[in-house]
């Protein structure tokens, strides 16, 4: 810059030459020109302006070499109104100063905003007077980034600490809390002032506080993280549970600094474990007392569980687990594929996850056959996969029995509307009336019931009328099906706001006696995803401490080799800090403390070499006020040279950068602060930042969380280590740098891989931006697992449904009764039981109103005796509109610690239609054995079983047995014993085939002779057609059997007189088959010559034949085809009987492989075609079966339809038992069932029995070739296979053969 001043033309400048400046302006350049800091001197009233190389990066490219000797205004025209009023101030003899100017620099990469603050002094002339302004610029970028980085620092570490779900605070190492965060303030509406030191403990019970100070102090002397449960006060006053945890922050020696504690809210935890805990009490003692089977079914895992009430009705014990499927097996047989087919629909989606079904099953164990009713509910995920089946089974054997033989049936619908967990309204009318709307239904539509009751649902809710819903109700009102939505969109005026909701609809008609609808139960969730309210998050305002304006910067000037205090600024003074008298003293006079500091020895080297020394961030420990205080500095020794070149002194200047320093160990502090808060925080949390999500740290809680150690997790980018959450988490955060806005999830279901495998977990998070500059520069998220409380809700939802399913299933009425308040709690069904449906909020004398007075005393006995034993049971009538009804309550008592009775739970159930079966079986009893005992024959009934229940008075009186001592020798007492055996064996079959029993034997009489009975059995069937009981009759034919045996020598006779004739039939068939042989050898010989010469006229003699004699000889050629054709299915026909019948396993499709074979010709150019649909293994004669399916196919191939190609079809399988007995089969053996259809041209239905009668044809032989034997060859091989065949048929519209073989 020397050469730059030296080479300027100062003449066209108000300075003039630089020889003839003042002596106080030279040494004011010779101090600018070798000062390291950036400095000019703005002189004169011009402002002419003189600045240092230091000064040139502030200046700029452009400026640079323009700029001396103009004025500051236009060089710094950025600041010119600024400096301007400093230079005015300075010229009247003031010091100034200005601080955190901004400038962009050139740093050789970039350009980068740099902060400077200014200092202006007066530089005196001799007289006194001011010449100019010296401008001294001092570097504050770091600073202002020091405070930035503390200022972003307590920013992160505020918004973590209010962004965590939990209460949470800072003590000191003696206990004293001094900080808290917002949630503290929110819950416990207290401030900070009432909280200072050991304000907290105002939020605590009384009775709790000496047991937490106890664990506190002992924590605080210990160092031992401090943990406990206990309530603490909300702001309503209203005390919470909270899990408190508190962990020391340890400096480097390991000396506690400050304790980070928590306090997290479990209170809806334990409300929500009591409320499971209660409703698997009251679930239990429902079932209990309907005596339900449960079930619950994981479709996913296939694991299938019961209570031990079911397991014991399918024959196993507690211990045993059970297969769906094999569990199947102890159904009965005609209802087993029903009750499959009903699981497999309801674990459709499409069929809603309703199970409904009634069935029987053959206990194993006892061999009891039992009728059970089953009612489940499938639950789906959002893919609509099946993921939970449960509900309850009941044992309806007693009521289907009796309601079976009174053919009884009913079918009632129990609803239980306002304690429901889901919104219910009825629909009346064609208008939809509102009849009944419970309190969620209200919730949703905003309306009270005042606003919607008795009025039209579109006119309560007018925006309903055009989305649709009408349109449904209409659909289930006129069809009168159940029709469902699922996330149906709606759009509702809510608080004077249309809002979308997204709901789940099951519309359901509710029918009257004669099957009308004319109301329509609606159901409705709400699936709508819950927003949490956002907490807009404070900004905290930090005391920033500003740098003190208009404070001088330190200079002085140090002369000769003793260094003596020439010149010092007041900044400098003050620096030095021991007064105003300084200026002559020597350098080490004034500040001795420097002695062993270095600095003496530095300033002597700058003034022995020329050599300027510079240091930045240096301690320096000066005495002030008497005491040594530490400061830093920036500072430089610059050597001042006379005209000669000497070195005559030392220019001092400094910088104070105490604040600075002070400044980075805060952030170092503030840093660390914030480091262990989030490593020791008790919940997880974790810092990532840039686009690609980098992790910059994450505390052990986190690392616990996503299964991962630091080293694979850290400093990687977030989806890279987990791939898994990319799908769900990836547009919140991109959501997050677009918005700036923070994001709480509530109950977030989150899949994290954890131990090698997938685990779905639910989470509380907030993800909140790092926000610099006005920038989204990285996220902090904190997240609490909270899948333990999802999962006890879900259960406790389970156990409601599972509770209403067993209501619903049990028709039964549920009631409480709270013994402390007197208050009672009644379903709308046991109100209905109880006669009383309109009542709302019934008393107990209400409730009692329409109770049978006699019977009253019968209750009062039955609730003190459970207040005893803790059981509640009795049976009353009721007198309901003049009519008598039988209610039968169930009741449990519940007890506190102090086994005081406090609540009954108990239930209603309407018996009267069970009393009134009672009765009047009781009175058909009497009927029945009133006309048995009159009867002369042996009258007996027995159960399903075939144990015999009763004998009318004949077999007593026969036999001379009592009632007792038949039932202790049994009826067989009386029964020969050359018939015992058989007698057994017959009714044991009877029993097992359900079929008659009948059976002739003698009965003892009661003088020891014996007399023939002819007794016969026939089970008593429901509509079912199930056995419900066997009825008997015994009827005496010793007269008769006297005549039989007489009648049978005659029938022996006789018998070998047929035996005889018979031999001498097989004789003459043996000589009719050699006969027939004979014949049709007789007649195909002269047959075979006529062929042969009607083929020798063809070849040679044709062409003289005239048309006529042409015509003629065709009619003979055909006629002797169609005598050949007849003579070998004559031939056939008469063979199919008496050949060998060697029987061969063989399957079907092996032959109809030989036939086509057979047939290749026929099928030639054809695009016919066979299809075997099941193949099917049988004893058959081959040669004979390959002659039923050879005509079979060439008969379809013959009478295919015109210009179509013929299509058969072949199917087999094992046949039916009721196919077998429909056929009059023979019911012991197993039949294969062989189904042949074609599509050709059929025949009436008035032709499918003489289709298989010899010469039978349909159709005319000129249009269709054939003799009419084929089929009866086929029916007559079946016949040698002992099985059958028949067929059916429509014109125009193919055949359908069907065959039954025995296996044998």
């Amino acid at each position: 810059m020397g050469d730059l001043i030296r080479k300027k033309d100062w003449t066209k400048t108000p300075l003039g030459l630089p020889e003839k400046w003042s002596q106080n302006l030279q040494a004011a350049v010779s101090l600018v020109l070798n000062n390291p800091l950036p400095m000019y001197i703005a002189w004169g009233k011009e402002c002419t302006q003189i600045y240092n190389d230091a000064f040139l990066p502030i200046l700029g490219k452009q400026k640079q070499l323009d700029s001396l000797a103009f004025e500051s205004s236009d060089t710094l025209s950025e600041v010119s109104q600024i400096t301007k009023h400093k230079f005015d101030l300075v010229m009247n003899g003031e010091f100034a100063s200005s601080s955190s100017f901004t400038f962009s620099l050139d740093k050789g990469e970039s350009i980068e905003n740099c902060y400077f603050d200014f200092a202006y002094s007066p530089i005196f002339l001799h007289d006194g007077e001011i010449g100019g302004t010296l401008v001294t610029i001092f570097e504050t970028t770091a600073k202002q980034i020091a405070d930035q980085e503390l200022k972003e620092s307590e920013k992160r570490f505020k918004t973590l600490a209010d962004n965590i779900p939990n209460l949470a605070w800072m003590a000191d190492a003696e206990g004293s809390v001094y900080w808290y965060n917002q949630q503290w303030y929110d819950y416990t509406g207290t401030s900070f002032e009432d909280m200072q030191g050991w304000g907290w403990k105002s939020v605590y019970k009384e009775k709790e506080l000496e047991a937490v100070l106890k664990e506190w102090n002992t924590s605080l002397k210990t160092g031992e993280p401090f943990e406990m449960v206990y309530p603490i006060k909300g702001a309503d006053g209203v005390y919470n549970q909270f899990l408190t945890r508190a962990l020391p922050v340890k400096n480097d020696l390991g000396e506690i600094t400050t304790w980070f504690g928590t306090n997290t809210n479990i209170n809806p935890q334990k409300i929500a474990e009591k409320a499971l805990d209660e409703s698997k009490v009251e679930l239990e003692f429902v079932i209990e007392a309907a005596k339900l089977g449960t079930f619950d079914y994981d479709p996913i895992s296939n694991k299938f569980s019961s209570n031990n009430r079911l397991k014991a009705w399918f024959g196993l014990s507690a211990e045993q687990d059970i297969d769906l499927y094999d569990g199947t097996k102890v159904i009965k047989e005609e209802d087993r594929s029903k009750v499959i087919t009903a699981i497999e629909t309801a674990l459709q989606y499409s069929s809603g996850g309703i199970y409904d079904i009634s069935y029987d099953i053959m206990n194993p164990i006892t061999k009891k056959e039992i009728t059970l009713h089953a009612k489940g509910k499938v639950l789906f995920n959002n893919d609509k996969k099946a993921f939970r089946f449960n509900g309850t089974v009941e044992d309806i054997t007693a009521q289907t029995i009796s309601r079976k033989k009174l053919e009884q049936s009913e079918n009632n619908l129990r609803l239980i509307i306002l304690q429901a967990p889901m919104a219910i309204a009825i629909l009346r009318g064609t208008d939809y009336v509102v009849e009944i709307a419970n309190k969620r239904a209200l919730d949703l539509w905003t309306k009270t019931e005042e606003e919607v009751h008795n009025i039209s649902v579109f006119d309560a809710i007018p925006e309903l009328a055009l989305q649709g819903i009408k349109e449904i109700l209409d659909k289930v009102r006129i069809t009168k099906e159940h029709f469902s939505t699922t996330e149906l969109p709606l759009k509702i005026m809510r608080y004077g706001v249309l809002e979308t909701v997204y709901m789940n609809f099951s519309y359901d008609p509710l029918l009257d006696e004669t099957g009308n609808s004319d109301k329509i139960i609606v159901l409705g969730f709400d699936v709508t995803a819950q927003v949490n309210a956002r907490k807009e998050i404070e900004k905290s305002e930090h005391d920033i401490r500003s740098i003190v304006e208009s404070a001088p910067f330190p200079i002085a000037v140090y002369i000769g080799l003793e260094m003596r205090i020439a010149f010092a600024n007041q900044s400098m003074i003050g620096a030095y800090g021991k007064g105003n008298n300084v200026i002559g003293k020597l350098y080490s006079e004034v500040l001795p403390e420097l002695e062993n500091q270095n600095i003496f020895e530095q300033v002597s080297e700058v003034y022995a070499t020329g050599t300027p020394f510079h240091a930045k961030n240096q301690r320096v420990e000066i005495v002030k006020d008497g005491i040594l205080k530490t400061f830093y500095f920036n500072y430089s020794f610059t050597p001042l040279i006379d005209l000669l070149g000497k070195v005559y002194g030392v220019m001092n200047t400094a910088a104070e950068v105490t604040e600075l320093n002070e400044a980075k160990k805060r952030i170092e502090e503030s840093e660390k602060r914030f480091r262990d808060s989030v490593h020791q925080a008790p919940v997880a949390i974790v810092i990532f930042r840039g686009q690609d999500n980098i992790v910059e740290m994450a505390n052990a809680p986190y690392l616990e969380l996503v299964d991962k150690k630091e080293s694979e997790f850290l400093l990687k980018p977030l989806f890279s280590s987990l791939p898994e959450v990319e799908e769900s988490i990836a547009p919140i955060i991109r959501g997050i740098y677009k918005t700036k806005k923070a994001f709480y999830g509530y109950e977030f279901p989150v899949t994290l891989k954890r131990t090698d495998k997938n685990e779905l977990s639910y989470f509380n998070f907030v993800y909140q931006p790092l926000i610099e500059s006005d920038t989204v520069v990285g996220i902090i998220a904190v997240a609490t697992d909270v899948t333990a409380n999802v999962i006890a809700k879900k259960e406790l939802e389970n156990n409601e449904q599972r509770l209403n399913i067993v209501i619903d299933a049990s028709e039964l009425g549920v009631w409480e009764l709270d013994l402390a308040s007197n208050e009672t709690k009644v379903s709308q069904r046991s109100l209905e039981i109880l006669g009383i449906p309109e009542e709302k909020s019934p008393s107990r004398d209400k409730l009692s109103s329409k109770m049978h007075k006699d019977d009253l005393f019968i209750r009062k006995v039955a609730f003190e005796e459970a207040l005893k034993s803790g059981i509640l049971y009795y049976e009353i009538r009721t007198i309901i509109d003049d009519v008598t009804h039988w209610i039968e309550a169930k009741g449990k008592v519940f007890f506190d610690v102090d086994k005081k009775p406090i609540r009954i739970l108990g239930t209603l159930r309407d018996v009267t239609n069970e009393k009134h079966i009672q009765n009047e079986l009781l009175e058909r009893e009497q009927k029945f054995r009133l006309l048995a005992d009159s009867m002369p024959q042996f009258v007996w009934t027995a159960n399903k079983e075939g144990k015999l229940t009763y004998f009318n008075q004949a077999v007593f009186d026969f036999s001379g047995y009592t009632k007792e001592e038949i039932a202790e020798k049994g009826w067989l007492s009386i029964v020969h014993d050359d018939e015992k055996e058989e007698n057994i064996r017959k009714w044991t079959k009877a029993i097992s085939t359900e079929k008659d029993f009948i059976i002739e034997h003698r009965f003892r009489k009661k003088d020891g002779t014996y007399r023939w009975q002819l007794s016969r059995a026939i089970p008593q069937r429901d509509k079912d057609g199930t056995i419900t009981m066997w009825v008997g009759t015994s009827t005496d034919i010793q007269d008769q059997k006297m005549f039989t045996n007489e009648l049978e020598k005659q029938v022996a006779e006789r018998t070998k007189e047929l035996f005889t004739k018979n031999e001498d039939l097989e004789k003459m068939n043996t000589e009719l088959q050699s006969f027939a042989y004979i014949s049709s050898h007789d007649l195909q010989e002269p047959l075979r010559k006529i062929q042969t010469f009607a083929t020798q006229l063809q070849q040679s003699e044709v062409s003289n034949l005239s048309d006529k004699g042409l015509d003629k000889f065709k009619r003979m050629r055909s006629a002797a085809d169609r005598m050949q054709t007849l003579i070998q299915d004559l031939l056939a026909y008469s063979r199919t009987s008496v050949q060998e019948r060697s029987f061969t396993k063989t399957k079907i499709s092996d032959i109809i492989d030989e036939v086509k074979e057979d047939l290749e010709e026929d099928f030639d150019g054809e695009s016919s075609s066979i299809t075997i649909i099941n193949d099917c293994e049988i004893d058959i004669i081959p040669i004979q079966f390959r002659q039923v399916l050879f005509n079979l196919i060439s008969n379809s191939l013959k009478f295919k339809k015109a210009n179509q190609n013929s299509e058969i079809i072949i199917d087999s399988r094992l046949a039916l038992p009721s196919e077998t007995a429909s056929h009059n089969l023979d019911q012991d053996k197993k039949y294969c069932y062989i189904k042949f259809t074609d599509n050709g041209i059929g025949f009436e239905k008035e032709y499918s029995e003489k289709i298989f009668e010899v010469f039978q044809r349909l159709h005319g032989k000129e249009k269709f070739e054939g003799t009419g034997i084929g089929l009866a060859i086929v029916k007559r091989i079946i016949d040698n296979h002992n099985g059958k065949i028949t067929a059916t048929g429509e014109q125009n519209n193919g055949a359908t053969f069907h065959i039954y073989i025995p296996y044998l």
